[in-house]
């Protein structure tokens, strides 16, 4: 099959840090003498419906080190699996928060910025700035355009450093996040086999599975986690998710340092299958 050009989508509007991740494949993809089409959807749900469709390939935000899983991104990578998508890649971005406006501290009244960036930085607003009104936003690129529309040395915004070019807007102060460890992991996913297979040329880093137990007892959890130690293989993530079957029932969302082709863990594949449906949700490597 010959690909003329791959079609990408991502959480928009332009600015955001998704699409600061939607970047990093474009660029992973350069060698590639094709072109790269970026599109932006209004919410998770949105992006994953185009990736099942018509977009080749699509970047998901999945979990944040201070603020946790984006349950979302979760649940819909598991059911979007059933119909054939998989996690082709993965993207750690360091997230960086910048204060952005058109006077000085000393006049800003006001600060927009996105309920997660204002988590992120309380630190700095409560000491530089305690008496300030903050009004959320529902995206950072909405929080640089009103400091775009403004033009009031009164109005300030939290925004990643990518909205200073793209929106023309100056900044006050840098680096103003709690946590300088804060990073958030994107996951790339694809429908499509012709991409599926262009990303898995390589020997994979790590998997995703989904564990689905067929009943439910004192020890189980125990059981799945002593196949894998058995063996020496590492789990860096494991996580509970509704069944969405009947309350209280709940699978499993594993990430394991290995290649789902890999014996040994075909091993423990078999050993879980025992106990458990097992779904792979992709094997893959990290796009730095």
């Amino acid at each position: 099959m010959t690909i003329e050009n791959f079609t990408l989508s991502t959480l928009g509007p332009q600015g955001t840090f998704s699409h600061q991740a939607a970047l990093k494949v474009i660029e992973y993809l350069q060698p590639l003498e094709i072109s790269k089409e970026l599109s932006f959807e209004k919410s998770i749900s949105r992006v994953f419906r185009a990736a099942d469709n018509e977009i080749d390939l699509a970047v998901i935000p999945l979990e944040n080190s201070t603020a946790g899983s984006i349950g979302t991104s979760m649940d819909s990578i598991i059911e979007y699996n059933r119909q054939g998508m998989q996690i082709i890649a993965e993207i750690d971005l360091e997230i960086a928060h910048y204060l952005t406006g058109h006077g000085d501290l000393s006049q800003i009244t006001t600060i927009y910025a996105h309920p997660q960036a204002y988590a992120q930085c309380d630190l700095y607003i409560d000491n530089k700035l305690n008496a300030v009104d903050v009004i959320y936003t529902t995206s950072n690129a909405e929080s640089a355009k009103k400091v775009q529309e403004s033009k009031s040395p009164a109005i300030a915004a939290i925004v990643p450093p990518i909205c200073l070019n793209l929106y023309g807007i100056p900044m006050l102060a840098e680096n103003i996040h709690n946590s300088s460890l804060n990073s958030t992991r994107f996951i790339v996913v694809s429908s499509k086999e012709y991409v599926i297979q262009h990303f898995n040329s390589r020997v994979k880093s790590k998997s995703t599975l989904l564990i689905d137990p067929r009943d439910d007892r004192p020890g189980l959890l125990n059981e799945i986690l002593q196949i894998f130690a058995a063996k020496l293989i590492n789990l860096t993530k494991i996580e509970s998710r509704p069944s969405k079957r009947r309350l209280g029932d709940y699978v499993f969302y594993l990430d394991i340092q290995a290649d789902i082709s890999h014996p040994i863990l075909q091993d423990c594949l078999i050993e879980l299958q025992k106990t458990a449906q097992i779904r792979n949700l992709g094997s893959y490597n990290r796009i730095v």
